[in-house]
């Protein structure tokens, strides 16, 4: 596992990249987009539980998380200055699988907790 801040210019470009690609692939994937359909509710329908369509972005950084079809993906050159201006922490795994998308959650939460501002040199677990 790997931690990373995002510093710079390029790094934040290669980050916009990813994001909005990321969110291009779920724009287009109708399989995600009926399942995220399942998940997200009205405020009307308080008696189900899912997350609430208010907190879907339609544009910006809210539209590169949870992308439904009527967000608008962020422009690339755009995300990337908000990406450099922010403090943002990156965690790869080496696969996806639950323990280390588990793994990944402890070590976002010791890191943000232990580092309240990006350190200046690169971190890498034990």
């Amino acid at each position: 596992m790997r931690a990373q801040w995002i510093s710079g210019t390029e790094e934040a470009l290669h980050v916009a990249r990813l994001l909005t690609y990321a969110a291009r692939v779920q724009h287009a994937d109708a399989s995600y987009q009926r399942e995220l359909a399942g998940w997200i509710v009205q405020r009307t329908e308080s008696e189900r539980s899912g997350a609430p369509s208010e907190a879907l972005g339609a544009q910006g950084l809210g539209a590169v998380g949870l992308v439904s079809g009527a967000t608008r993906v962020p422009d690339e050159a755009w995300l990337a200055a908000r990406v450099e201006a922010e403090s943002v922490l990156v965690l790869s795994t080496p696969d996806d699988g639950l323990r280390a998308q588990i793994d990944a959650g402890r070590l976002g939460e010791r890191m943000v907790g232990s580092h309240p501002q990006p350190p200046t040199a690169r971190w890498a677990p034990p």
